[in-house]
């Protein structure tokens, strides 16, 4: 019995030594990027970047101190505020959107297989978000230079509710210290099928995350576009749409010059609600949307050839 509590006793030493020495790491809050890689049409890579200025706590929103996120498109852009966050401790973070003093759940970094984590902020894309449940699907920990990251895998509590914007499948995962995969320090899946993901991710002068998928690393540098992509950007130019909200047209313009082009309207459950394909390219078209359509915001979806070559915010008024 005495040599059993020894070994207890010594064991439990070796844990708490073992903690000790691990450090586990928040959001940062000045001073980092997040690169974001799109693969467009025809497979050309584009990539924008989400950023914090270099100055702590920049914001103050109902008497708390928030970190401003700003969003550029590719260099040729200018950067736009797309909300601010905070880091409650280091495991838990709250997000504000823009033009909002509400604040929802970035991160919960305190929960483990099975919890379930209410008013989680997620976002289509950096201007468009919505609320959820999620609950825990799976948790593992990878070690990283001098600290062990906690890696969350989480599904949406009531099944498919953002489909089809991401891989079947696959969870949505949250790296400590990092951010998911599919929008950096902003809550997305991967998208499927034109893959957005994060590329690469640095606070002050160390990578933290860099060539895609859960690739944890701690080395010395810098994120940055990588070479050529700025000039391959401007390639890929978005299609203007008026009028935003709409009744019941829209009218399209600087389409891509591809056929056929599929055109569709996806609500925020992910049900596609209009369709039209269109078997030349004009170069203005409009869209005849059933006017008892109910209002809200919906994403205009355009393909060509099973590639998504743009997306678009709209509402219905």
């Amino acid at each position: 019995m005495k040599t059993k509590h020894l070994l207890f006793t010594f064991l439990a030493c070796v844990l708490f030594v073992v903690a000790k020495g691990q450090k586990y790491h928040s959001l940062p809050n000045s001073d980092a990027t997040w690169i974001i890689a799109e693969t467009g049409f025809p497979s050309e890579q584009i990539y924008s970047r989400l950023f914090l200025s270099s100055y702590l706590d920049d914001t103050l929103i109902n008497s708390k101190f928030y970190n401003k996120v700003y969003y550029q498109y590719n260099q040729d852009t200018m950067a736009e505020y797309c909300g601010a966050f905070r880091n409650e401790t280091d495991a838990v973070s709250y997000f504000v959107p823009p033009a909002s003093e509400q604040e929802y759940v970035l991160r919960d970094f305190t929960k483990n297989i099975g919890d379930t984590i209410r008013d989680v902020i997620y976002h289509h894309d950096v201007d468009w978000f919505i609320v959820l449940d999620f609950v825990v699907d799976t948790v593992e920990y990878k070690q990283q230079g001098p600290y062990t990251t906690k890696v969350m895998y989480l599904s949406t509590v009531v099944p498919d509710t953002i489909s089809p914007y991401h891989i079947d499948g696959r969870p949505m995962t949250w790296m400590q210290g990092v951010g998911s995969i599919g929008l950096g320090i902003l809550n997305s899946y991967v998208l499927n099928p034109s893959l957005r993901s994060l590329d690469c991710m640095q606070h002050n002068d160390t990578i933290f995350c860099q060539g895609g998928d859960q690739n944890l690393v701690y080395t010395q540098g810098k994120c940055s576009y990588p070479l050529g992509i700025e000039e391959k950007a401007n390639i890929v130019s978005r299609v203007q749409l008026q009028p935003n909200p709409f009744y019941n047209q829209i009218v399209l313009s600087r389409l891509p010059v591809h056929s056929p082009l599929t055109i569709k309207l996806i609500n925020i459950y992910g049900q596609t609600v209009f369709t039209k394909v269109l078997h030349e390219s004009p170069a203005e078209y409009t869209l005849h949307i059933d006017p008892n359509l109910p209002k809200g915001m919906y994403l205009m979806s355009i393909t060509a050839h099973d590639k998504i070559i743009s997306t678009v915010k709209i509402e219905k008024e």
